[in-house]
């Protein structure tokens, strides 16, 4: 009670007056107290935390190397955790494996790393958890998660002209439009392949001039190949039709078999 708190003998009498009361149910003794003092006093008065003090109550501390936080992925990734502690670390685990191959967990004193290789083939696009428990020999816990975007979608590509199944001649004009949600981070025009094509500088729209009658008449299939900044890969294609016969004629070579030339007849 308060007389006791400024009574200089109050707090030994205090401690009295507990161990001969029946609220010591556990049977502390007057030597008992003797050690907490004399621990007390071993470690500045700080015995209750971790931080440098005889009693760990805290759990362990568990770090994301990689992935980190927010990142958006779209290939294998490696991941690695690193826990700590001011005990020895009893169990370090992925809370759920699930995209998940390779796991490895290492425990060595006061330390734990896990690793794995996350496969997002196997998941869904959208935000992805990762979480990781870990428990010290105290009995202190901690789980700790990380949250990333999975993102396998590849650039659509949209063919402004030519339209597909048209027919084509001479000079033709092709152009399409990119778009992706992390961004086009290159563009090609595969076929033809030997146009020059103008691609504009944030990757959304290539133009190019195809000279037709480099080819054979008949059918003819453009295509464009486009990256994300992820690594994601699409190519768009559309077919027409080249002819560039004139009207009434026919494509190919004469020859004249007779009369042979400089016969006299």
């Amino acid at each position: 009670d308060q007389t006791l708190r400024t009574d200089p003998l109050g707090f030994p009498q205090g401690i009295l007056a507990f161990i001969e009361s029946d609220a010591n149910a556990t049977g502390v003794t007057p030597a008992d107290i003797e050690d907490l003092l004399a621990c007390q006093a071993q470690f500045g008065g700080d015995i209750f935390t971790s931080g440098g003090g005889a009693l760990d109550i805290d759990g362990p501390v568990i770090s994301f190397a990689t992935p980190t936080m927010g990142q958006t992925i779209s290939g294998p990734v490696p991941v690695s955790v690193v826990v700590v502690d001011a005990s020895p670390i009893i169990s370090a685990e992925f809370v759920d494996e699930t995209g998940l191959a390779n796991t490895m967990v290492n425990l060595t004193g006061s330390t734990a790393t896990l690793t794995a290789t996350l496969e997002p083939g196997t998941l869904d696009d959208g935000p992805f958890t990762l979480e990781v428990r870990a428990v010290d020999e105290i009995g202190n816990e901690t789980t700790s998660a990380l949250t990333i975007t999975i993102d396998s979608n590849a650039p659509v590509i949209t063919f402004v002209t030519p339209a597909a199944d048209a027919t084509v001649s001479g000079e033709v004009s092709i152009e399409a439009t990119l778009t992706d949600d992390q961004g086009v981070d290159a563009v090609e025009l595969l076929s033809p392949a030997d146009s020059q094509a103008t691609i504009a500088a944030d990757n959304s729209s290539i133009v190019a001039t195809w000279d037709s009658t480099a080819v054979v008449d008949g059918p003819f299939i453009i295509e464009i190949s486009a990256t994300d900044t992820l690594g994601n890969n699409a190519v768009g294609s559309v077919m027409v039709t080249v002819d560039n016969n004139l009207p009434g004629s026919v494509n190919g070579t004469v020859a004249l078999e007779s009369p042979v030339r400089s016969t006299t007849i």
